[in-house]
Formats: structure tokens, C-alpha cells, sequence
């Protein structure tokens, strides 16, 4: 038998051989493979939908248009109280500052329809109520009398600038919003009279950098910002893009319920959004929650979270669903 002879079964096998691992490591290939599902197409909104969310919109509208009103007064009685530094005038804008600071809070009843929305809104939150909690940044202290905004020469007191200051490097620094007003309020009348002279003459700067000058500058400069702050929340709010689909709109909806439940529960005190909710209750705005009737709308704030409780519970498992009648909801 020749060498030729021996070989070629050997090759012939070999080839065989070959030719199964190929297959084999073909088909585990291909069968490694996930299988591709087409996701279902989103699911759009009915007329009566959107409607619904429209009519939420225009509610929300209202309130922040409050607060705009609200802080348009403040104005007023801010500017009385510098014409005239009297307590009286001083206790006046104290409580309008109470009611725009509560109607503040009611505002955080509203959640918007996507992330984007909800940050920068959070963001004008921030500028409108942060707390005070170093008051040495702000103005004279009895341990740092020549500390805060008010004392630093330096700095050129303007809308924009005191924007800057705001949390320039910590949290801490808070420049804006009611809070500062009402801490500034919180001192004697005497420190917002006008300074007409220094009673050190001697390399004196100018009189406008007096401290009750500055003072009263920085008061007035602080109310102009909240109402700035105020109308650019409306503005957002206003012109928010509605939800595309069903699925964006039950993810607002959880989300919507949940703002509702907190700032309620952080607010049994507060008369306007208990009086919000109440409003938008009886008008069947409140999501997953059937429209309150005279004699079934609660009076207790508590009573109320429960009802918010309910809206949260059915909006886990369900659907939009259209009522068809005047008072259009995302019902159960």
C-alpha cells in the first residue's frame, strides 16, 4: 500500500471532522443570539385627555399667578416702608411677606409633566425660599460686625450681583429669596432709615455705601428678584410641553400625586394649599381621584392626604381612561 494510499482517509476524516465543528460552533452562535421584541407602539392621548391636562395646567396657572400678584404687593408695601420707616409699615410688609411665603409653599403642589420642566423649577425654588442659615453672610452679626453683603464695600449691590452671591460656594450662602427678607425684617426699623451723612467724615467713601443705605438697597433689590423669580415659574409652567402619550402622562401622574402628598403633609397649617386641593378636588383635577362633591369635600387636611393616598394607590396598577363627561380626570 502506497503512502498516498494511507494518508487520504486520515485527510478525508480530518475534513469531516472540521467541517461538524464549523456547524457546531455556528449553530451555538446563533442560538446565543437574544431573540428581538418589537416594543408596542405608545399608546396617544384621547381629546378628552388632553383636555384633562389642559384644564390642570390652566389650575396651576392660577396659583402661580397668585404668588406673581402677591409679590407685586410686597413691592408696594416694600417701597411704603422705605418712604416711610415706620413700625407700622414695617409690620404691614411683614405679613404680606408671611402670605407671599406661604403661597410660595402651596406652589410645590405642582409637579411638572417632565424631568426637565421639574429641575429647572426646582432650581427657581431655590431662589425664591432658601433658608438662612449663616446670617453673618448677609449683614452685621454681634460676633462679626464688619461681615455679610450688606458690610462688603467691595461689592456693587445689583440684581445680578446678589444672584451671584447666592450659594457662590456653599449652600449656606443664601442671597435670595424670603427668607432673607425676613430676616432683614426681623431688625429695627431704625436700620432702614436713609443715611444722609457718616458720623466719621474723615476718609469717609461715598454715603450711598452707608450700611443702612446698602441696607435699604438690598431690600429692595431682593423683593425685585423674587418677583422676577416668581414670573419666570409661571412662565415655565405655562408653556411646559404636555405628555405625548398615555405612558408619560401615568409616570407624571405618580410623580403629580406624590408633590400633592408631600407638600400637603409638610403643610397642614397652610390655608392655601389646603384650599388648592380642595378647589382642584371638587373640579376633578386631582389624578386617579373621582371629583368631590359639596358634601363629600373634606375640611381636614389629614382627611385630605387619605383621599391623595387613594389617587396613589390606583395610579400603580392602571390606566388612563377617559370619564367623557365636563370634569375630565386620569381616573382608576
Amino acid at each position: 500500500m502506497s503512502r498516498q494510499q494511507i494518508i487520504a482517509p486520515f485527510s478525508l476524516a480530518l475534513v469531516l471532522a472540521l467541517g461538524l465543528m464549523v456547524l457546531s460552533v455556528t449553530g451555538c452562535s446563533e442560538s446565543s443570539q437574544p431573540e428581538t421584541t418589537q416594543q408596542a407602539p405608545a399608546k396617544p392621548l384621547s381629546l378628552e385627555q388632553k383636555d384633562y391636562l389642559v384644564k390642570f395646567v390652566s389650575a396651576g396657572s392660577e396659583l402661580l399667578q397668585s404668588l406673581v400678584d402677591c409679590n407685586t404687593q410686597l413691592t408696594k408695601a416694600t417701597n411704603q416702608f422705605l418712604e416711610q420707616v415706620q413700625s407700622d409699615n414695617q409690620t404691614t410688609l411683614s405679613e404680606q411677606l408671611l402670605s407671599c411665603t406661604e403661597l410660595h409653599q402651596s406652589t410645590h403642589l405642582l409637579h411638572g409633566f417632565s424631568e426637565e420642566t421639574q429641575a429647572k423649577m426646582e432650581a427657581l425654588h431655590r431662589q425664591l425660599d432658601a433658608p438662612v442659615t449663616l446670617p453673618g453672610y448677609l449683614d452685621a452679626t454681634e460676633d462679626y460686625p464688619n461681615s455679610g453683603i450688606i458690610q462688603d464695600l467691595s461689592l456693587k449691590l445689583s440684581q445680578a450681583s446678589i444672584r451671584e452671591q447666592h450659594r457662590y460656594t456653599s449652600e449656606e450662602e443664601v442671597s435670595l429669596g424670603y427668607s432673607v427678607v425676613a430676616y432683614l425684617l426681623a431688625q429695627p426699623p431704625q436700620q432702614f432709615e436713609p443715611a444722609l451723612y457718616w458720623q466719621d467724615t474723615e476718609s469717609a467713601p461715598p454715603i450711598e455705601d452707608h450700611p443702612q443705605n446698602r441696607r435699604r438697597l438690598y431690600l429692595t433689590l431682593v423683593i425685585a428678584n423674587l418677583k422676577e423669580d416668581s414670573k419666570a415659574l409661571l412662565t415655565l409652567w405655562r408653556k411646559q410641553r404636555l405628555p405625548d402619550n398615555w405612558q408619560q402622562t401615568l409616570k407624571w401622574r405618580d410623580l403629580q400625586i406624590q408633590a400633592m402628598k408631600e407638600t400637603l403633609a409638610n403643610n397642614l397649617s397652610n390655608s392655601i394649599a389646603l384650599k388648592a386641593l380642595q378647589s382642584w378636588y371638587q373640579q376633578g383635577l386631582i389624578p386617579g381621584v373621582v371629583a368631590a362633591t359639596e358634601q363629600n369635600l373634606p375640611q381636614d387636611p389629614k382627611a385630605l392626604l387619605n383621599i391623595l393616598d387613594s389617587g396613589a394607590a390606583s395610579s400603580a396598577t392602571t390606566e388612563i381612561e377617559a370619564t367623557g363627561s365636563a370634569q375630565q380626570r386620569l381616573s382608576p
